[in-house]
């Protein structure tokens, strides 16, 4: 139990899948409240259940009043060179802004009851992972503030990175499109002209059938382009889509958009959405009509859907690739953030974790210690590489 004030937050641990989708009701309220797409436990899950690294365990923690959830941080613990690392699902790069969930107003209470929680986990967490975050998330200064102990765990910001965004402030799809360069609103009027003239439909996927068509053009499209470079073209990244896009196509929130020609797609394009945000999340096209930009349209097929649903955002993610930067209006980067527990291991902890380069110079100045103490360390970096 965590007591904030007058309120008593209890919290459990979902160690098992059948515990974690007991709570999926009231995760998924959480995700769409908040506007998080892939913090969905449709998504989350399917990733958990296709995806997950060989020997990771689950470390689901929910925060409940009164029995009502209103609060989640859906973890696994991967254990490395003796460290216990606590990740978020999906990490390091299928879950775009997944932080901790919590009540619109209730996060620092939130965050006290999870980084209790962690903080008491078995085994003992080593570090405390919050990967592809906004950047400026206040999540990694709530729980190192809220962490017991009499010294809070160091914070490292492992990394950032671009992630275009284009808020949907027009009054429509045509007022959006009519503020973009007249090069741009040009060519893609010129290229969806000539698609049609080609015999192209544009088409939403509607029923599960047409999802598992969809989704298996997609691994091609997408695989002959990226090769073994993407984890989506693979049996596991198949699997995890299908299995989401199943979940979350009833209710509208899995958007396949598909441009056909002669029933043969030329392209397909995924959107996730929760709450009025849109993840742009991948797509595919075949290379014969790359002249005519089917991406593009197929992308802007999902804008116009979105701008027609009243929604607030769409979300293009990690990278500043042309396409996003051109269709983009803000870039709301995104970051990797580590929380370092301090402990018996924390000496260990900040070894192993260090970059490279720092273990290099550690190995160099090894030279000018003792034998006993140079040999106890060689044998601590041995374990973390």
């Amino acid at each position: 139990m965590t007591a904030v004030g007058e309120t008593v937050l209890a919290t459990r641990i979902a160690t098992s899948p059948l515990e974690a989708e007991a709570l999926a009701e009231a995760w998924d309220a959480l995700a769409v409240t908040a506007g998080r797409p892939l913090s969905a436990p449709a998504w989350q899950l399917a990733w958990w259940r296709t995806m997950a690294p060989d020997g990771a365990e689950l470390r689901v923690v929910a925060v409940e009043d009164a029995g009502r959830l209103v609060g989640l941080a859906p973890y696994m613990v991967v254990r490395r060179s003796g460290l216990a690392h606590y990740m978020p699902l999906g990490s390091p790069d299928m879950g775009v802004r997944n932080t901790p969930l919590a009540e619109p107003g209730r996060e620092l209470e939130v965050a006290r009851a999870l980084a209790a929680a962690l903080a008491a986990c078995t085994p003992r967490p080593s570090v405390v992972s919050l990967d592809q975050i906004d950047t400026g998330s206040p999540w990694p200064m709530l729980l190192r503030r809220a962490w017991p102990g009499l010294v809070p765990p160091r914070v490292e910001r492992v990394r950032s990175a671009p992630a275009p965004t284009l808020h949907l402030t027009a009054a429509s799809y045509e007022d959006w499109l009519g503020a973009k360069s007249s090069n741009f609103r040009q060519r893609l009027r010129r290229d969806g002209r000539k698609l049609t003239e080609a015999g192209a439909r544009t088409r939403l996927v509607s029923t599960p059938a047409e999802l598992e068509q969809a989704l298996d053009h997609f691994r091609r499209l997408h695989g002959d382009r990226w090769g073994d470079s993407t984890p989506l073209a693979d049996e596991a990244g198949h699997r995890m889509m299908l299995d989401a896009g199943l979940a979350l196509l009833p209710s509208g929130r899995f958007r396949v958009w598909v441009i056909d020609i002669d029933d043969a797609p030329v392209t397909v394009q995924i959107f996730v959405a929760a709450g009025g945000e849109v993840t742009y999340w991948n797509g595919g096209w075949d290379p014969e009509y790359s002249s005519l930009s089917p991406a593009m349209l197929g992308i802007c097929a999902g804008i116009e859907d979105a701008f027609a649903r009243g929604e607030r955002r769409v979300d293009f993610g990690e990278g500043d690739h042309h396409y996003k930067t051109r269709l983009a209006d803000h870039d709301e980067d995104i970051e990797w953030v580590r929380l370092h527990p301090r402990g018996p291991r924390y000496g260990v902890t900040l070894l192993v974790t260090a970059p490279p380069r720092l273990r290099a110079l550690a190995r160099s100045a090894l030279g000018r210690l003792p034998e006993p103490v140079a040999r106890r360390l060689r044998s601590v970096a041995r374990r973390g590489e």
